[in-house]
C-alpha cells in the first residue's frame, strides 16, 4: 500500500517534477504538494460512493431543533464527507445543512456516509493512481504551467475515473431504486 510519499512522489512525477523524501523538505515543490493534498483527497472521496471510504453511524437528535420546515436535527459525524442514505427515509424526508441532516424522524438516525479516510494503507491501488493524477493536475498551475500536459493529464483522468469507479461499484452494492424514482426514470 502506498504512503503519503508515494501518493506525494506519484503526482509529481507525473508532471515531471523529482521526488521528493518529506513533505516537510524544504523545497517549493513539497510545499505546494502538501498545501494541496488533503483538499484534493477530500475532493476525490466526494466524487464517489467509494466503498473503502463507506462508515456508517447512528446519530442521536440534537436538542436544537430547526427554526422551521424539519422537526429534528441531527448532527454529522465529524469524519462525514458525503451523505449515502439515511435508512427508512427517501430523499423527499431530509436534507443535509449546516453540518447537520434536518428530518422530521425522531429517535436517531441511522446513516451511511462517506468518511475523510487519513491513513492511506486503507487506499486500493487504484484508488492511489487516482488521487496522484488529480493532485498532478492541481499542481501544474504553480509548478509546471502546460497547457498541453494539463490537457493530457485531464483526458487521462477521465478514462482512468471511468475504470476505477466501475471497478469500486463491483466490489459493493447497489443502492436500490425506489417505485417513484424508477417511474420518473421511464418518463
Amino acid at each position: 500500500m502506498a504512503d503519503l510519499i508515494d501518493i506525494y512522489n506519484r503526482a509529481l512525477a507525473k508532471i515531471g517534477e523529482p521526488s521528493i523524501t518529506s513533505p516537510t523538505q524544504a523545497v517549493t515543490r513539497a510545499e505546494k504538494v502538501d498545501q494541496m493534498y488533503a483538499g484534493v483527497r477530500d475532493a476525490v472521496l466526494r466524487d464517489h460512493l467509494w466503498n473503502f471510504a463507506m462508515k456508517r453511524a447512528r446519530l442521536p437528535a440534537s436538542a436544537d431543533a430547526p427554526a422551521w420546515g424539519f422537526g429534528f436535527s441531527y448532527p454529522l459525524p465529524s469524519d462525514w464527507l458525503r451523505l449515502w442514505s439515511v435508512e427508512g427515509l427517501d430523499q423527499r424526508d431530509y436534507t443535509v445543512e449546516g453540518g447537520a441532516i434536518l428530518a422530521n424522524a425522531g429517535g436517531g438516525l441511522n446513516i451511511a456516509y462517506i468518511a475523510r479516510i487519513e491513513e492511506t494503507s486503507l487506499f486500493p491501488a487504484d484508488f492511489v493512481e487516482y488521487l496522484a493524477l488529480r493532485l498532478a493536475i492541481e499542481l501544474i498551475p504553480s509548478l509546471r504551467p502546460s497547457e498541453a500536459k494539463n490537457t493530457r493529464l485531464r483526458r487521462d483522468l477521465e478514462r482512468m475515473a471511468a475504470r476505477v469507479k466501475l471497478v469500486d461499484a463491483q466490489e459493493g452494492q447497489t443502492p436500490e431504486l425506489e417505485i417513484y424514482e424508477w417511474e420518473a426514470a421511464r418518463l
